[in-house]
């Protein structure tokens, strides 16, 4: 019998099952080298961005909004202009790390505070879209008949749109690229997702005994949609949305490189990138150290997300 079903059986110990099913999914996980290698790599990540106020006040001591035109550094004893008279800013040192960009910039204090607005963005937008499939998707499988079928047309309706195209056309309706926009309009497009999966597991799971016995005992639709039912569907959505935060990444970088997401100064992987396109011939660091953070990043979510799927999977124990 699922967990929730403690709520109206209180005499049986759910507890112990749930510690013991925590553990055997913890240990799964840890097998699972690649996914480990994903969520330290996040980790580390997170906490680059929570500390970029101190790592630039203590090792780069370069503002990521400081500009360095007119400066002169010195490397190996040689004086060397951190912009020179073509234009073309000085490459990594041992004083810009990463290089400096086309306005004589700290690339890699730039890079790790566009993590957290790259992140912040991501995660956000994901809650956003699983908070709105969420409610739509159980609702529609829930009551079934004419309000299923509506609300599942309209899901499709949505997917119909090439999502991307949505996206720049609401931002370009909103003539605004606000972080609190750019989060609304990446979570707007992608809820359909989400609300196809979680359509597609209450449907199965609404007509379960324990949820039979909660309609038994008096229960609402409500409490039996988000107290019974809902627990039921972490795992799936733990994993989506683990997976979600990476397309978001993605998503969040190219509306930032077409010029639709976030605005400069405001640096973000994608508006970096966009800013050095001009000169990637010559000042490969530019694009191509946020390009990698990109790659690492979307990487190791996918990683981590593959190993919470194997590890929370229901079947796992009985096959290993």
């Amino acid at each position: 019998m699922p967990r929730m079903a403690a709520d109206f059986h209180p005499q049986k110990k759910e507890v112990p099952i749930g510690l013991s099913f925590g553990r055997k999914a913890w240990r799964r996980f840890c097998r699972d080298r690649l996914a480990v290698a994903g969520a330290l790599f996040i980790i580390l990540l997170i906490s680059l961005a929570a500390s970029a106020p101190l790592i630039v006040r203590h090792i780069t001591h370069h503002p990521p909004y400081q500009q360095h035109m007119m400066d002169t550094i010195r490397i190996d004893g040689k004086p060397v202009e951190v912009v020179d008279d073509d234009g073309l800013p000085v490459g990594p040192n041992r004083i810009f790390l990463l290089g400096a960009d086309l306005t004589g910039r700290d690339v890699f204090s730039r890079i790790i505070y566009g993590a957290r607005v790259s992140l912040l963005v991501a995660i956000l937008a994901t809650g956003v879209s699983l908070l709105i499939g969420l409610v739509w998707g159980t609702v529609a499988a829930f009551y079934g008949g004419i309000v299923d079928t509506v609300l599942s047309r309209i899901m499709e309706l949505m997917m119909a749109f090439p999502i991307l195209l949505l996206a720049i056309a609401l931002a370009s309706a909103m003539q605004s690229s606000s972080l609190v926009v750019v989060i609304l309009i990446i979570g707007f497009v992608n809820w359909t997702y989400v609300g196809r999966i979680v359509r597609g597991q209450v449907l199965s799971l609404r007509r379960r005994e324990f949820v039979e016995a909660a309609r038994a005992l008096g229960a609402g639709d409500g409490h039996i949609m988000f107290r019974v039912i809902l627990p039921n569907l972490v795992a799936p959505l733990i994993v989506y949305g683990t997976l979600a935060v990476a397309g978001n990444i993605l998503f969040e970088t190219a509306l930032s490189f077409l010029g639709l997401g976030v605005q400069p100064p405001t640096p973000s992987w994608g508006n970096m990138i966009r800013e050095g396109m001009a000169y990637y011939n010559v000042t490969w660091w530019i694009t191509g150290f946020p390009g990698l953070f990109i790659l690492l990043t979307v990487l190791a979510f996918n990683l981590m997300g593959d190993g919470l799927r194997d590890a929370l999977d229901p079947h796992a124990s009985r096959r290993r």
